[in-house]
């Protein structure tokens, strides 16, 4: 059995966290963190517009009045109802270990409706005014 002292070992440590990576990057690095992308109208369709005003929709409608786990707006608009409770949106969670039976707008979905507001708002103002023109 070999007996490595301290210096030698805090030695190797360093060696071996502070040593530059054998492989070349393929590509150029970016910072860390999340990358912003900007939102361009011109990419969306008319499929993303219609889920975005879907899930606006279901996240106001909790808000201002928050509906039954089976009723029939939840019913018809269970994919969106379904993705916002899974991403956080929305709960029937009224304290930690007690549940209700209607769907809330949790703090996270207030400020998601509030990103969907900003971009909804975006759009409108690019509609023409007059459907003939």
């Amino acid at each position: 059995m070999s007996v490595i002292y301290v210096n030698e070992w805090l030695k190797k440590r360093d060696e071996i966290l502070y040593s530059k990576s054998q492989s070349k990057p393929t590509t150029e690095s970016v910072q860390h963190g999340q990358t912003l992308t900007d939102f361009e109208q011109e990419d969306m369709s008319e499929d993303d517009i219609e889920h975005l005003v879907s899930f606006f929709i279901v996240l106001d409608r909790a808000w201002r009045s928050p509906f039954k786990l089976k009723s029939n707006f939840a019913r018809k608009a269970a994919v969106y109802v379904a993705t916002s409770a899974s991403l956080g949106y929305l709960s029937n969670q009224i304290d930690y270990d007690t549940f209700g039976s209607t769907w809330n707008i949790t703090p996270l979905g207030v400020d998601f409706i509030g990103e969907l507001d900003e971009i909804l708002t975006e759009l409108a103002e690019d509609l023409p005014t007059n459907p003939a023109d």
